[in-house]
């Protein structure tokens, strides 16, 4: 990718000059990146997670269904509907 390069005017010499970034300027730059592309993939883990279930979670949902019935009490053995 290319870098953009900048110029300033100087009209006491009536010319360009090339601007430099300073550490300062590279740093907030850096920094800019990390915490939108930390935004970013706390984003997208957190609507996968609430999007996909894992099929470990899955099952344990089957599971729990299967053992607990509509109110909510344990069975020991799978409860079938009349």
């Amino acid at each position: 990718m290319k870098k953009n390069i900048y110029y300033r005017y100087n009209p006491d010499t009536d010319n360009y000059e090339r601007i430099f970034p300073t550490f300062k300027s590279r740093m907030a730059g850096f920094a800019r990146l990390m915490i939108s592309s930390l935004a970013m993939a706390s984003l997208l883990l957190f609507l996968g997670m609430v999007i996909f279930d894992a099929p470990t979670e899955k099952n344990l949902r089957k599971e729990n269904a299967r053992h607990y019935g509509h109110n909510g009490r344990w069975f020991p053995y799978p409860v079938h509907s009349r």
